[in-house]
Formats: C-alpha cells, structure tokens, sequence
C-alpha cells in the first residue's frame, strides 16, 4: 500500500537543465491574463509530425528545458500538449511547411490568475522558414470571461536541438537579494535575508530549498528547521526543482496565531533560472489568499547562489538512457522481484527489503499527544488513532514531535484542511501518515516498514477487537485519503 501512496507522486520525471538559445529582443513572448502577465524568454524551434505530414513547433519556456525532456516532446504528434512533460508555464506554437500559424497553446502561471489555453482561430501573423531557422511573430486576443492576449515573437535555429550530457555555462555567484512583500493578516514582513540549500532530488528533478527570513540566517546550517517555528522572524520556506516547480512551502509569519502552515497550489514561480549556478526569480501568489483563516500574500523577485553541492549535480553528465526517478527504479526493482518468486526455476533473487535488520521499535514511536484509541495491527503493520485536533494543527504536532526524534521528512508533506499525507523517514525506517476528518477531530493511518513489530501486542493503547468491518473501514480509509490526495495534486497541476 504504501508504494501506491508514494507513486502519486510520479507526476514529474528527471532531467538535467541545458543552455538553450540566449533570450534577446529577438526571442519574446507572453500571456496576459486579468492584467497579470507571463513573460517566455527561452525559445527551441524543430518539425514534428501530424499523422505523417511535416509541422514545426516554436516553444517557448521560462525555465531552459532539458535534453531528454525534449527528446519526450519531440516524440508526440503536433496536436498533443506537452502539460505532462514540462511542469512549468510555456507557450506553444504549431505552424505549417508554409509558416501559417495553425495554434497557440500553453500554460500561463502569473500573479493573478494561472490555467491552460488552446486558440487555433484570430491567429495574426506568419513565419519564414529556411533551411536551419525560423523567424516570425503572432499576436491573439481574447475577449470575454476568459479574456487574454498572447504575443510571441522569434527569430532561432531550426532543429538546432542541445545535445544530451551538455553542460550548463555555470556563471559567477550573484550577491544574495530580495525585494518585494510578504504581508501576513495585513502586516508586512520586513523580508531582507535569502539563501540556497541544496535538496535532494524530488522525483528525479534537482532541487534546491530557498529560505526568505527577516532576520539574519545564511551562516545557520540548521536555519531551515529554526526558522519554520519563528527563530528568524517572519520567514517562507521553499521547495523548488529545476524547472521552477514549487512542490513544498512553509509559511510562517509573525502575524499569524496558526503558525507555520503548509500551502501549495496557488503560490507560483516567475521567470525562474538556476542554469547558470545561481537562482533568480519572481515568487508570487494571486493577490491575498485564505490558509486555515490566516490571511497572507507574497510577491518577492529574488537573486541567490547555489551551493557547491547543487552545482556539482547540475553539472554532472546526463544520462539520457536512464531517465526513470529513483523510486520508479525502486518499484522496478521489487516488481523484478516478486516475478522471481514465481518462477520457480530461476535463482531467486535476494530482497532488499529482507537484508534490512530493523532497529526501531513501533512500540517507541512518538505519536503526538493527542493521540488516543491508538490502535497497532501487526498482522498489515498499521496503526491507527484519532485526535481532537484538526488536521493543520495535528500535522504540525506530528512533524515536530517527530524531527525532536530524529525523524526527516522523505517528501514535502502535503496538508490541506480535507486531507494530510506526511512520509518520514529515519535509517531504512518509513512511516506514511495520512489523515482524513473524523467528527469533530481527526483519523490517522500509520503504514509502516522496516520496523521492529515485537511487543507490539502487549502496547497498552486502549486496544478494541479487529472486525471484518474494521478492515472494510481501513479500506476506505486508504481510499478515500488516496482520492483526497489525487485531488489535491489535480489542483497543484492547474
């Protein structure tokens, strides 16, 4: 069960940042949405079929886009979107052997407003094509309920695509800046201080974490953890990959009495860049949002140097034949392994999973407080309890009390007032808790691995009879939180 839950996950794939044709005044594009724009500032041009006709593709990203990212691209017909390939905004134009422009589509993400689009009529403009480049410029307005205005303008190498293992042009550390609002509850934060850490990859993406404080932080190894609970005033903590793809953030403002909070979805990334050994962008929300009644905006443009560790990756040679994220190589794996089982014949391969000897006690698990009915299944290697506290409240609780233990967070956990999924993980320990509401309170499963299950039977924690409807519930349970879940990414998707 717990690598279903993990594999929802797998909506992003691996790649390695290329240097792409430099952004002049040559190359612009953007879309303006309720007076909100996204701006396009590195461009790629190929041919691409439609059903065994020849078409051409100018796109156009924020972010520089990878080899084996486009190599994906590439493979799909013209009349295909590219939403699942590239998790950032980016402006699509299809034209024909004689430069008419048959469509424009994309994904826009700016301070206001974020979504989708697809226009093939009202299309004005052309192209010249030569051999080895192409130049032209359209423009498209919409009006009404779903009013934008779409400009590009290009002039760049046909097919001219980068080569797979090329190496980003790595430039000087810029000097750290920030300038922009974090307003809380109507309060400004005085935000002054940035810094880059280095995160591990995040479904096979580089990845950096980016800390906003207002006081003094860089020098701090453990900033990050201190500056979650107010240790460095009003602070914002993000988790970015390469492409600008914001897949956690922490929020923790002074003038909030509910604090800190998790919230996805609606926070965006502008023009974001980390090609070149530094991060530089703009992080905004779409005017004043409401997280758990606390009331917060930010609008920040940033500048930052990366760490040594996250430039070393960057710059390592891409593998282009190995693009599967380490988990999808893990599932893999134990699949490969549970195929062996059957087959009777062939030398049975060792399970990882049966190699590990594990060292820590489920009875020693240091659920919150408000923990009570805790119930441990030793037969599924599950436990349940429920709390009189919300969700956001008990999800705060449960990562506290489990980082005073030593447990980290295996991935951003993602919290809603609905719904919760926090994965922890200490040595070859895993736990996944998800968390749904139950009356006036809250309902957490515990799936587990690698733990010491002994004594569990004798744990006092107001144990009640198993039932065949107490597995039916456990069922829902898991289907439910998992429907939950899926919605929750659909929402960070659009």
């Amino acid at each position: 069960m717990s690598y279903q839950v993990r594999a929802i996950f797998l909506w992003m794939f691996g790649s390695v940042l290329v240097s792409m044709e430099a952004a002049d005044t040559s190359n612009v594009a953007s879309v303006v949405v309720r007076n909100g724009t996204t701006s396009f500032k590195h461009f790629v041009a190929f041919s691409a079929d439609y059903y065994g006709e020849r078409r051409f593709v100018v796109l156009a990203t924020n972010t520089p886009v990878s080899a084996s990212v486009l190599k994906k691209v590439r493979a799909k017909r013209v009349d295909e979107n590219y939403d699942e390939e590239l998790d950032q905004p980016y402006l699509k134009a299809a034209l024909n052997e004689k430069g008419e422009f048959l469509s424009l589509s994309g994904s826009y993400s700016n301070g206001n407003t974020s979504g989708v689009f697809l226009s093939s009529q009202g299309i004005v403009g052309g192209a010249t094509i030569s051999p080895g480049s192409i130049e032209g410029n359209a423009t498209f307005k919409d009006e009404g309920d779903f009013a934008k205005s779409v400009t590009m303008k290009f002039k760049v190498p046909l097919d001219a695509l980068p080569a797979s293992g090329q190496k980003p042009a790595i430039e000087p550390p810029v000097k750290p800046t920030v300038t922009g609002e974090f307003v809380g509850n109507g309060k400004k934060a005085s935000i002054q201080f940035i810094s880059v850490r280095h995160h591990e990859k995040f479904n096979g993406k580089r990845a950096i974490t980016i800390l906003f404080t207002e006081k003094e932080h860089p020098k701090d190894s453990k900033a990050e953890t201190k500056a979650v609970f107010g240790e460095y005033g009003s602070a914002i903590i993000l988790h970015v990959n390469e492409n600008g793809g914001i897949f956690g953030c922490e929020i923790a403002h002074t003038a909030h009495a509910k604090s800190p909070f998790t919230s996805l979805g609606e926070i965006a990334m502008n023009e974001f860049d980390m090609s070149t050994g530094n991060a530089k962008g703009q992080v905004t929300t779409p005017g004043e949002l409401d997280t758990f009644g606390q009331k917060w905006s930010v609008d920040l443009k940033f500048a930052a140097p990366l760490p040594a560790e996250s430039i070393k990756e960057m710059t390592a040679k891409e593998e282009e034949d190995d693009e599967k994220s380490p988990l999808e190589k893990r599932m893999d794996d134990e699949d490969d392994e549970d195929e062996d089982d059957d087959d009777f014949s062939a030398k049975k391969k060792p399970s990882r999973e049966k190699e590990i000897v594990p060292t820590l006690k489920i009875v020693d698990l240091p659920l919150p407080a408000s923990a009570k009915d805790i119930q441990y299944k030793a037969l599924v290697k599950q436990i349940t309890f429920q709390s009189e506290q919300k969700i956001p409240a008990l999800a705060a609780e449960v990562q506290k009390t489990f980082a005073g233990k030593g447990w980290k967070s295996a991935a951003s956990p993602l919290i809603r007032a609905t719904s919760a999924i926090i994965e922890l993980t200490q040595g070859e320990a895993r736990l996944t808790l998800m968390m749904k509401p139950k009356g006036n309170g809250t309902e957490t499963l515990v799936m587990t691995r690698n733990l010491d299950w002994s004594g569990a039977d004798t744990k006092k924690a107001r144990p009640r009879r198993e039932s065949k409807d107490d597995e039916d519930d456990d069922d829902d349970f898991e289907k439910e939180a998992l429907d939950a879940i899926n919605d929750a990414l659909d929402e960070l998707k659009r």
